[in-house]
């Protein structure tokens, strides 16, 4: 995908819609496959002509990997404490 340079992979993730287009304002929309995983978040489009919905243009996504040190206070704001295992004194 040489016309996304500026956007490199393993940053970012590509994928080709077959149908269908993605929106203005619904940056950072999760990026969900099968089984529910989030693997991304909507980036934007690039491609030979990306202002054109119609061109064949290529969604871009951040890489949720790569995200998710920054994402997961928001995500997992208060983690529960951690249970002490009961002991037995016998």
């Amino acid at each position: 995908i040489d016309m996304c340079d500026e956007l490199p992979r393993p940053r970012f993730l590509y994928s080709s819609p077959v149908t269908g287009r993605t929106g203005g304002g619904s940056s950072g929309a999760p990026v969900i496959i099968d089984g529910g995983l989030i693997v991304g978040q909507l980036y934007g489009v690039c491609g030979e002509n990306p202002d054109e919905p119609c061109d064949p243009n290529y969604a871009v996504d951040g890489a949720f990997a790569v995200s998710y040190e920054r994402l997961k206070s928001f995500i997992d704001p208060d983690p529960p404490p951690l249970r002490r295992r009961a002991t037995s004194t016998h």
